[in-house]
Parts: structure tokens; C-alpha cells; sequence
């Protein structure tokens, strides 16, 4: 039997942008403020769309601060027991599309509740051949481990290009120290990654050994500043018993979003926090093995 929720705020700002498509960043800061104030919630609007967006449902160009939502899909997630996990656009006639779709004897479709992320969408399938057909039947495609397919297209750190900068007022910047994963004001100005507000919103910039300013994403320059720091900043747990594996990632580190929604689709869930790390579950050891030679970061493995 499908489960019956009240509407997170995820599920009202995932219905509001399937059914809007594509708009700039201003419009939906301001429909974030107002659906964290209607739920009585006291969170940044970008936290809100994030969570969108690591779980594949909209996708986010903070450079041309832009965003458009993504088309439906059925991923098939080794790990969950032949379950298909809905990401995409979620208009009220895709959701319905869904129903028909799995209202199958030999598929069992359920819904987790995921406080103010949108709720995670499942069909578990008695067999491959049955997921397939439930695709045709939904009408999309039907992506077979997604989080491989995202890997295997994700650049080293080190391949990244970085665009040349102009300097810092370094007075003004806070210094990311690799040792306590903390951001500082006494820095000294020292070669690393700098963060300044400007106009309300962080950019960031790396200054290299030669004296060289470059404009940076937040990962990728962590991850840069990490390579030369023993101390792991991803966890990857073998199942033990009923529990899944999960990976985790300490929480002073942000993932590359194609990392990120790697580890997310691993599951369909958002990460939950665990203490100072944020747990994602049934995330693969090959998967874990594979992030962590991207970043170029050590693996802590138990």
C-alpha cells in the first residue's frame, strides 16, 4: 500500500520547479524563503535546492545562476534488491504516470519520508525484466547503476581547469586549514584556498606555491589542499549483519556535485549527519575505492 505524507517542503519546491522548468536563481531564492517560512523552517534557501539537486531532480548553474529541472528517470541501484528509484522532474502527471506504472503484481512501489528533502519514490521489481517493463510503461529510460555511470565520467581533481584571478584583499578572506578542516581569519597569507564574501554569496580562490591566484569551486579546492594531509576525510563501512554499507564524508568537506549525487543515488536518500560526518547508505566499496582516487584523498576503510 502507497504511503500517505504531508508535503515536506522539498516535495512543494520539487512540484513548484517541475511545474516552472527552468528560471534563474533570484525567482527561486525567493520561492524557497517562502516555502522554508510557510513550513516554519529557519533554513538558507540554497540548502533546499542542494538537497534537489544531490538527488538528481534539478540541476544548478551557480556560475550563470540559472537552474532547470531534470527529466524523469528510473535508476536500478545494485544494492536494493531490484528497487527502482524515481528521480527527475515530479509534476502531478508524472506522479500519476508512476502509479499506473508500478500498479503491477510483481512490482511493490513505496515512498520514504525524508523530513525537508522530497520524499524518496521506490518500486521494488521481482526481476530486471520487470523493471524494464515498468520503464516502458512510465515512458523513460532506465538507468542500470547510475551511481557507476556518474564515476566513470568524473574527472581527477587535478584535471580541472582553474581560471586565472585577481588577488585577494587578504585582510578581508578567511584561510581553509587543512588540519582542523575549519575556516580562519589568521592566516598569514600562506599558499591555499581562501573564501571572501561578496555581495552575500562565497567565492573562493586558491593561491599556489608560485604566487598564483586562480577563482575555484569550493570541492575541488578543498580537495586540492587536501592531497597533502594524511588524515582521512571519507569512511567507507562494510555491511555488517542487516546494516548496509554506507560511506561517509566529514562534514568541514563539500563533494564535487557529480561526487555527490554518486553517493546520493546510491540509495535515493539524502545523507543523513552523524556526529561530525555525513553517512551516506549502501554506497559500494568500488564506488568509495573510485571517489576517493578522483579526489585523490585517502580511504579509511573498516
Amino acid at each position: 500500500m502507497r504511503g500517505v505524507f504531508s508535503a515536506s517542503v522539498g516535495d512543494d519546491l520539487l512540484r513548484w520547479a517541475s511545474e516552472a522548468g527552468s528560471g534563474g536563481w533570484e525567482r527561486m531564492r525567493d520561492v524557497c524563503s517562502y516555502l522554508t517560512a510557510k513550513h516554519g523552517l529557519d533554513r538558507r534557501p540554497w540548502t533546499i535546492a542542494a538537497q534537489l539537486s544531490q538527488l538528481g531532480h534539478l540541476d544548478i548553474d551557480w556560475e550563470s545562476r540559472s537552474w532547470s529541472v531534470a527529466p524523469p528517470a528510473l535508476n536500478l541501484v545494485p544494492g536494493l534488491g531490484l528497487c527502482l528509484v524515481l528521480t527527475g522532474s515530479r509534476p502531478h502527471h508524472i506522479n500519476d504516470r508512476f502509479e499506473r506504472a508500478t500498479d503491477d503484481m510483481d512490482v511493490y512501489p513505496f515512498e520514504v519520508l525524508q523530513e525537508d528533502a522530497p520524499r524518496a519514490k521506490f518500486a521494488k521489481c521481482s526481476s530486471i525484466e520487470i523493471a524494464q517493463r515498468t520503464a516502458e510503461r512510465f515512458g523513460s529510460r532506465l538507468v542500470i547503476d547510475p551511481a557507476k555511470q556518474l564515476v566513470s565520467v568524473m574527472r581527477s581533481i587535478e584535471e580541472v581547469p582553474l581560471v586565472l584571478a585577481a588577488p585577494l584583499v587578504l585582510d578581508e578572506a578567511e584561510y581553509f586549514d587543512v588540519t582542523s578542516l575549519e575556516w580562519r581569519s589568521n592566516h598569514g597569507g600562506q599558499p591555499g584556498l581562501y573564501r571572501l564574501d561578496l555581495h552575500g554569496r562565497k567565492e573562493h580562490r586558491r593561491l599556489d606555491q608560485y604566487g598564483t591566484w586562480s577563482k575555484v569551486d569550493l570541492p575541488i579546492g578543498q580537495f586540492l589542499e587536501l592531497r597533502a594531509n594524511p588524515m582521512p576525510v571519507l569512511k567507507w563501512r562494510r555491511p555488517h549483519g542487516k546494516e548496509p554499507s554506507y560511506l561517509e564524508v566529514h562534514g568541514g568537506v563539500s563533494l564535487p556535485l557529480i561526487a555527490e549525487r554518486a553517493a546520493v543515488v546510491s540509495s535515493g536518500l539524502v545523507p543523513r549527519k552523524v556526529n561530525e560526518w555525513r553517512r551516506y547508505p549502501n554506497v559500494p566499496e568500488s564506488i568509495a575505492r573510485s571517489l576517493a582516487h578522483r579526489l585523490m584523498c585517502m580511504l579509511s576503510i573498516c
